[in-house]
């Protein structure tokens, strides 16, 4: 609605635009006026820019994720290779060869213990893949809500206090999800907190962008399509990749579900209490 606010006031003929007296109803006589043609231009613009939002991320996911998939495809065929050249080397060792003629027992234990170990190795290889992608994607989805932190306060600074708050909760699993895997994979604290860092660098990237994109000074349509343009941003990333993340993790909803919905029943809540903080 803040778009199409500001889109309304960007339209407007005869008059000054004041976008708050556009949502309040408040307009004076010196408010311009907004007719059938504004009201849907406004509409078309922002959904325009909404959908633009969508496509900006929609490109740019699934190249990242064909690049990781087809990255992780080459290692696992190198490591299925590797497995076989360390396994057949060490059937053919003259060590194991007298054993085997010594006991033939020996045989079958090296080869469970051999694959084992490559299965291991492999498992993870697995994890570490899993959690790189996942700082990749992550790091893809925090760009935008640091362009979407940065709107927000444009319009107050209780907005973009509410705003972040929602983020930061949500901040702290993706940080697990992405620490844990590399932790496990690579015994190494360093490389899980170099790999969450990237993730959370392209967060204050995003809000630079937005500061950026509007030092040389704010328009209610340049406002108007930063609103909309990161709504379709947002709107992608939840249905592309946390909803379809979160059903992966809880298949039967049991924590998914109601987590959704107090999620929601907290912004809510928090939008009503700005409403009537600035009631007076």
């Amino acid at each position: 609605m803040e778009a199409v606010t500001y889109y309304k006031a960007a339209f407007t003929t005869g008059g000054s635009a004041d976008p708050e007296a556009y949502e309040t109803g408040a307009t004076s006589a010196s408010t311009g006026t907004c007719g059938n043609t504004c009201e849907g231009n406004a509409w078309l613009a922002t959904m325009g820019a909404f959908l633009l939002g969508m496509a900006c991320i929609l490109p740019v996911e699934y190249i990242v994720h064909m690049t990781v998939e087809k990255k992780g495809s080459y290692w696992d065929q190198q490591n299925e290779k590797d497995d076989e050249v360390a396994i057949d080397s060490a059937n053919t060792s003259p060590c194991v060869m007298e054993s085997r003629r010594e006991m033939n027992l020996l045989e079958t234990g090296f080869d469970d213990e051999a694959k084992l170990l490559a299965a291991a190795q492999h498992q993870k290889e697995q994890y570490r893949r899993a959690g790189m992608m996942t700082g990749i994607a992550i790091a893809i989805h925090n760009f935008p809500e640091g362009l979407a932190l940065f709107v927000s306060s444009l319009q107050g600074m209780e907005t973009g206090i509410i705003l972040s708050i929602g983020i930061i909760l949500h901040n702290l699993p993706e940080g697990v999800a992405i620490a844990a895997p590399v932790y496990y994979a690579t015994g190494s604290k360093l490389q899980a907190f170099k790999w969450t860092a990237i993730s959370g660098v392209a967060q204050p990237l995003g809000a630079a962008v937005g500061w950026a994109a509007v030092s040389g000074g704010m328009s209610y349509a340049l406002q108007a399509s930063l609103y909309a343009v990161v709504a379709g941003m947002l709107v992608c990333i939840a249905a592309k990749e946390l909803l379809p993340g979160a059903y992966r993790f809880d298949p039967m909803g049991k924590y998914f579900v109601l987590s959704f919905f107090v999620g929601i029943s907290i912004i809510a809540s928090s939008l009503v209490l700005i409403h009537y903080a600035g009631a007076d």
